[in-house]
């Protein structure tokens, strides 16, 4: 709440006091008053006085609409050259209001550069491996593409119910989503035509994944079914269970050639995609599994869970490699760096740490949000990490020395997913504000 300052009161002007009867005039050396403003100029100056009060007011209430937003840096700017330190600097609040008054035009442009708004909470954000489109779906059903430079989205229509995840093929010019409804549907990116619509799933959709190959398409849905589909027939291939108490999570080899899931069993499973073989059971985990990624080579699955663990595995003959359990509390989410060295870890704890690989030792923790993360990619070539958190703020550090190198947002509206270009060049986020903004590096 910002007290205005109350506006300017003009001064009064008394008659000079006459001399006592007892002086002669001669003897007074009291200067004549001057003389008393002119009616005429009255009016002007309290008009002045008016508007820059009315002026000052507008400037406030706009500050107080923006400031929801969060947007400390809107974008686009170059995130890589943004200082790490802000300096407090005493100014007056009436240069301020001037200031904002000259630029407010072109700060409140740049304020709206995000994609869009939807009329739903979003519920998915993906990006197009061509890093010119992004995706996102809604708890309405509608699906937006947006692709880069263009005012509207293409809107798909088709679902009755919340679309729980969205993935683009790898040619980046097909769209799958999957909702309540029960159903995949796979549309055509330029246009949001509708192209397919896969019904075998009897339940909610939770997850689905697209192999790197662009000729599988995995789905999980809460009937205890997971089922792979060959994208060009778009027929299922193999219909698999193993997850009585629901699949969380799935992922695919870069090669295509295994199929992990992840339950709230707290076991992981991995398939063979050709036989639909069950090859291996990973069962380490004394919680439900929250999260499993592949290494960029496939040789390395890790896992994380609400036993407050991350664990890598080798995925040729399931041995563990390495526990890693310095979180205190759930672990949420994961991330590996593009080489593959490295691996991200979010947790309900509100840190993310980086681990090498090799080893599995800890090498920074990242300490700085307040709530609960909600998403961690790499970008910039891996040089920088950004984290996403219910606390409204997008942060970035600097991997080499896990420092903080900027934010994004900072008290904005709480940010509930974020995504990363494949070649880390662009990063999207979705808010509780039910808006997508994007950023280029």
């Amino acid at each position: 709440t910002a007290t205005l300052p109350a506006a300017p009161v003009l001064p009064r002007t008394e008659p000079a006091p006459a001399p006592p009867a007892s002086e002669s005039a001669e003897s007074v050396s009291v200067p004549a008053p001057p003389p008393a403003p002119a009616p005429a100029r009255t009016a002007p100056l309290l008009v002045v006085a008016l508007a820059l009060s009315v002026l000052m007011l507008v400037l406030m209430l706009l500050m107080a609409v923006a400031q929801p937003t969060g947007m400390r840096f809107p974008p686009p700017f170059d995130v890589l050259n943004t200082p790490t330190r802000l300096v407090r600097i005493a100014v007056p609040v009436y240069i301020i209001l001037l200031a904002l008054a000259a630029l407010g035009s072109r700060l409140r442009r740049r304020s709206r550069r995000a994609l869009g708004i939807h009329a739903d909470t979003i519920l998915s954000v993906a990006f197009a491996p061509n890093g010119e489109l992004v995706g996102s779906a809604a708890n309405d059903g509608a699906i937006h593409i947006w692709r880069n430079g263009s005012a509207a989205p293409v809107l798909c229509r088709g679902h009755r119910g919340p679309v729980r995840q969205i993935s683009f093929t790898p040619a980046s010019d097909l769209l799958v989503s999957g909702a309540d409804d029960g159903t995949l549907r796979i549309w055509q990116a330029r246009d949001g035509a509708q192209q397919s619509v896969l019904h075998e799933h009897r339940g909610r959709i939770s997850c689905i994944a697209v192999a790197a190959n662009g000729q599988l398409l995995a789905s999980a849905a809460t009937d205890g079914t997971i089922i792979l589909w060959g994208l060009r027939e778009r027929a299922p291939l193999h219909t698999l269970r193993g997850h009585p108490l629901g699949t969380v999570g799935l992922a695919l080899t870069p090669d295509g050639s295994r199929l992990a899931s992840a339950g709230e069993d707290g076991r992981i499973h991995v398939w063979s995609t050709r036989s639909g073989a069950l090859v291996h059971t990973l069962a380490e985990h004394t919680d439900a599994v929250c999260e499993i990624a592949f290494s960029p080579d496939g040789r390395t699955l890790a896992s994380c869970a609400r036993d407050t663990s991350v664990r890598l595995w080798r995925v040729r003959d399931g041995a563990l490699l390495h526990t890693l359990g310095d979180h205190t509390l759930p672990v949420s989410g994961l991330a590996f760096h593009p080489s593959g060295e490295l691996l991200a870890s979010r947790s309900e704890d509100a840190t993310v740490r980086l681990w090498r690989v090799g080893d599995g030792k800890l090498l920074h923790t990242l300490r700085g949000h307040t709530r609960y993360i909600s998403g961690i990619a790499f970008v910039h070539g891996g040089e920088t990490l950004a984290s996403a958190s219910w606390d409204g703020s997008v942060r970035l550090w600097r991997v080499r020395d896990g420092k903080a190198h900027g934010s994004l947002l900072e008290r904005s509206a709480r940010i509930l997913l974020l995504a990363a270009s494949q070649n880390g060049n662009a990063l999207a986020t979705g808010g509780l504000d039910r808006a997508v903004r994007l950023w280029h590096f």
